[in-house]
């Protein structure tokens, strides 16, 4: 065999594996990105563990989200698509483009009940009056004691202290 065959013989030889190794092995895995996009409702906000890579996340890469609420918020629910879920963190796996929404809830402030008592006669207002006989926490309310005739105001008894002023104003915190 003359030296140009050999050549052409090991050439030959040579593509035929790397074409073998090429069907054996297919072609290189396409790479992709997801998208995820995270909103609020309400005020707080979320962290993403871990952060995105600048095209997105890869193709099943999970994603830890955790709602952390503002001062007088509260996490409620995520809202994923028409699915809601409940509890934080939530582990989200990235299989296609997704929009994520946690939605967070103001805490109602406490609300407490004003109990007026008299000894004697007369009347006591308040202002402002209570709405379904409660108040929110904070509330300025003024008393105001009115002696039926014949009587006259002595004092008010809030808790253990005695106060004379008339009106009063009270704060309520409990």
């Amino acid at each position: 065999m003359c030296a140009v065959a050999k050549k052409l013989l090991k050439l030959t030889t040579l593509l035929s594996v790397l074409l073998l190794l090429l069907m054996l092995t297919g072609c290189p895995p396409k790479v992709v990105y997801y998208q995820l996009t995270v909103t609020t409702e309400g005020n707080g906000h979320v962290v993403k563990n871990p952060e995105p890579e600048e095209k997105g996340y890869l193709e099943g890469a999970t994603v830890e989200l955790t709602a952390v609420a503002d001062e007088g918020w509260e996490f409620e629910k995520w809202v994923i698509g028409e699915d809601e879920v409940i509890g934080s963190p939530y582990t989200i796996t990235m299989d296609s483009d997704k929009t994520v929404t946690a939605v967070f809830d103001l805490i109602p402030p406490e609300e407490y009940t004003l109990t007026i008592n008299t000894t004697g006669d007369g009347t006591v207002t308040a202002d402002p009056e209570p709405v379904e006989g409660k108040y929110q926490e904070g509330t300025e309310v003024e008393l105001t004691a009115a002696p039926a005739a014949g009587w006259e105001f002595v004092n008010w008894l809030v808790g253990e202290a005695e106060e004379t002023d008339n009106p009063l104003e009270i704060t309520m915190d409990s």
